[in-house]
């Protein structure tokens, strides 16, 4: 057994151990890194939704490290696996059709709103300030002021007050492209993008899920 692998298993096998995590004194680059191994695997559990039955995993770590016979067959856990991952499938499916038909709803009643202009691609905006000067174009690039959000709200990304970030245009999702190429230095935009028009069913890390459609609040500052 690899040493990366041992000390992943006693970490494991230390965190199920209550008295002896109470104890434990990270003195060591092993044991730092033994402790960040376990943070990272528990946390990617928990970020999943996935529920662990502990005496079970507690078990599995024991024999690992022990060198006992598996409780279970290579073939059996291949078979649990694979029932979890259907499962697992079936619920993400469901989620992604979920916020589909969400951001629809969202869309058609937001149209009707004052101030919105919809465009033949579905993308919806609101022009809050006209700017002035010539707009960008697909390989310019253009330096925004932004704010990404869900439609609950939840915020996915920024820039940073008074640090406007640089993009290239053939780079960002084709709901941006559109509108950015629309606007003019200066300009202040709310814009509404579906998510055939952003990251559809793929979705974007851990913040934006399959299907999601996305608001950002733009603000033009000069075309690069």
């Amino acid at each position: 057994m690899s040493l990366f692998l041992r000390s992943s298993v006693a970490l494991l096998t230390s965190m199920l151990l209550v008295g002896a995590t109470q104890a434990l004194e990270l003195d060591t680059t092993q044991k730092k890194l033994s402790y960040t191994l376990g943070y990272q695997y528990i946390q990617q559990f928990q970020m999943q939704g996935t529920m662990i039955d502990m005496e079970a995993f507690s078990a599995a770590v024991s024999d690992v490290q022990q060198g006992d016979n598996l409780r279970m067959s290579k073939e059996e856990m291949g078979a649990a696996m694979k029932s979890y991952r259907e499962g697992l499938d079936e619920d993400l499916r469901a989620k992604a059709e979920a916020r589909l038909q969400a951001g629809q709803e969202f869309l058609e009643k937001n149209k009707s709103k004052p101030g919105v202009v919809v465009l033949p691609s579905g993308l919806q905006y609101i022009e809050h300030r006209a700017g002035n000067g010539a707009s960008p174009s697909m390989n310019s690039m253009a330096k925004l002021n932004y704010r990404g959000t869900l439609i609950d709200g939840m915020e996915f990304d920024s820039s940073k007050p008074g640090e406007p970030d640089s993009f290239e245009l053939k780079g960002v999702i084709r709901g941006l492209a559109e509108a950015i190429t629309m606007m003019k230095p200066g300009a202040q935009w709310t814009v509404f993008i579906p998510t055939r028009l952003a990251y559809g069913i793929v979705g974007s890390g851990q913040k934006i899920g399959p299907n999601e459609a996305l608001i950002f609040e733009l603000e033009l500052i000069s075309v690069e």
